[in-house]
């Protein structure tokens, strides 16, 4: 079984942001209907991976770490968006 790590799951998304913190501003976007389904503006971190399987590492690592996650398709990039609590520290 590969060992994943948060090290590892930072090196596999395109694009991060903040999600909660600017919960007015994706509620916008929510109600323009971008993402499917609608999205919870709850948690703390959005994730973007343009690479299939980018994202299924990254999914595997949130599953094995047990860190809860909301998958999301973002249509007006075509991507893939994984919502979770997980923060990005650089």
């Amino acid at each position: 079984m590969i060992e994943l790590t948060a090290n590892d799951f930072h090196t596999l998304w395109s694009n991060h942001m903040r999600w909660a913190k600017y919960a007015i501003d994706w509620q916008e976007k929510i109600d323009e209907q971008r993402f499917e389904p609608t999205p919870k503006l709850t948690w703390k971190s959005a994730y973007w991976f343009n690479d299939d399987g980018n994202f299924l590492w990254a999914r595997t690592y949130l599953a094995q770490a047990n860190i809860p996650y909301e998958i999301i398709n973002d249509t007006y990039v075509d991507e893939y968006l994984i919502l979770t609590d997980l923060e990005y520290k650089s």
